[in-house]
């Protein structure tokens, strides 16, 4: 069973924000005496530009025909020396112009519209600085991950794995798939829970995989979702598998909890990976499993095996690297001993719950790239 991340309704998943990641503490803020006594010296500058200008300009009104009718500057003799002065006398009225339109600026314009023009400079010159030397479609991909609206700051996955009575060759497994998710966006948007699970295996008629619990509650106040269990009769779909989703809309900044749980039957020898299509700041993964009987390795699509960590409950990974759109936490299990690895027929798709924002409520069918899916 997988769990997503988030998918913005604004592109999101070709791209979080996701999830837009929460930046730590340690900004330094300017005092209010600090800051006055900025201002003071900015417009006191912006007198001096004033004052610099005028005299550029004073001095080519009283001293440019003075100067040219010389007979060192005569156009017959001297044409060079002529056109040298009117050159200087030019230049400095130009800058005299610019020296007076800058003061008037700095004095007049308040400082939070200096601010304010200044970021939305920056903000339309930076697509055009990023990944420049980049084939164009490269270059998209990557402003994509600029436009994200949720992230994760915490991903916690958990299994459990048991064996099935008279079926040697499969494994009862009940996940749970749960985060926090933040809108960081400057608008409320939608953020849809998609739980998809495969039905068990054929021989296992007297079994039923199963959605147990979909949740999405606000952390403080009212509101949002917790279907514990959902009516799986009306998740059912026409190829045999369940399919729940349902939206919240959340207000910027908040942040909801989300919960998925589920219990499906695998192979013996498995792999899952867990894609998510919206930034995750910090992933966790626990497993408790037969030691005895099975060898279990957790790594990243970028990254080598991690080292598990014993805990009372289980096993314990912690992912050090956050995850971005695409990438996903891939957890492998073998029979103990077992030098092996699962071909793609033992590979089976697991229970997703992937979390997507729109504008809108999606419509029944679940969009074909979810948010986090396996």
């Amino acid at each position: 069973m997988a769990t997503n991340t988030g998918k913005s309704g604004k592109d999101q998943g070709s791209v979080p924000p996701a999830e837009v990641v929460p930046v730590g503490s340690g900004t330094d803020h300017a005092s209010p005496a600090s800051s006055s006594r900025k201002r003071g010296a900015d417009k006191a500058l912006a007198y001096r530009a004033i004052w610099v200008g005028l005299a550029l300009i004073c001095i080519r009104l009283l001293f440019e025909q003075v100067v040219l009718i010389q007979p060192q500057c005569d156009p017959t003799q001297h044409p060079l020396v002529r056109v040298i002065f009117q050159k200087l006398f030019e230049l400095g009225d130009k800058i005299g112009d610019a020296a007076i339109i800058a003061g008037l600026i700095g004095i007049i314009i308040d400082e939070g519209l200096k601010t304010k023009f200044i970021q939305e400079v920056v903000r339309a010159a930076s697509p055009k600085l990023i990944g420049q030397h980049l084939p164009e479609p490269i270059r998209e991909s990557l402003l994509n991950y600029f436009k994200i609206i949720f992230i994760r700051p915490d991903w916690e996955i958990e299994y459990e794995i048991t064996t099935i009575d008279k079926f040697p060759e499969l494994l009862k497994i009940s996940s749970r798939i749960q985060g926090i998710v933040q809108n960081c966006g400057s608008s409320s948007e939608y953020y849809t829970l998609i739980g998809a699970l495969d039905p068990a295996p054929t021989k296992l008629a007297s079994h039923e995989a199963l959605i147990t619990r979909v949740s999405v509650r606000p952390e403080s106040g009212s509101g949002g979702f917790d279907e514990f269990p959902p009516d799986n009769s009306k998740l059912v779909q026409a190829d045999g598998t369940k399919l729940f989703q349902k939206s919240v809309l959340m207000p910027p900044g908040s942040r909801f909890k989300t919960v998925l749980e589920a219990l499906e039957y695998r192979p013996i020898s498995s792999i899952i990976p867990l894609f998510t299509a919206t930034t995750v700041v910090k992933s966790t993964v626990r497993i408790r499993y037969p030691k005895d009987l099975l060898e279990i390795q957790v790594s990243t699509g970028t990254t080598g095996n991690f080292l598990p960590e014993p805990t009372v409950w289980g096993d314990e990974w912690e992912i050090p690297v956050a995850l971005l759109p695409g990438q996903c936490i891939v957890a492998t299990w073998n029979p103990k001993g077992s030098l092996g690895t699962p071909t793609k027929s033992d590979v089976t798709p697991s229970p997703s719950e992937s979390i997507a924002s729109k504008t809108q409520p999606p419509i029944a069918k679940p969009p074909q790239t979810n948010d986090e899916k396996r």
